[in-house]
């Protein structure tokens, strides 16, 4: 996964609670990036604020810990040949 040089980066993500529809909450993760713009770019069941708070700290992790997450995946899609992104579908 590269990253076009073009495009904003997230500078920080935080987590907070909204109403996607009247009667259906959600955890909103709410980022700002490098070109100024702030908004909320995840949206998280309100059932699953574990979920969220966990995608919010993975995104605020200084890049270098980002590169150890990446390598820790390939080696596992190594090991047992499957594809992690494709099991969540």
């Amino acid at each position: 996964m590269s990253c076009n040089p073009k495009e904003a980066k997230v500078v920080y993500a935080t987590v907070r609670e909204s109403w996607s529809e009247p009667d259906h909450p959600c955890w909103d993760i709410e980022c700002r990036f490098s070109d100024e713009q702030k908004f909320a770019a995840i949206m998280v069941d309100h059932n699953f604020e574990g979920l969220a708070d966990l995608i919010c700290g993975v995104i605020n992790l200084p890049p270098p810990q980002l590169e150890l997450i990446k390598l820790w995946i390939q080696d596992q899609k190594d090991k047992d040949g499957r594809d992690y992104a494709e099991d969540s579908e």
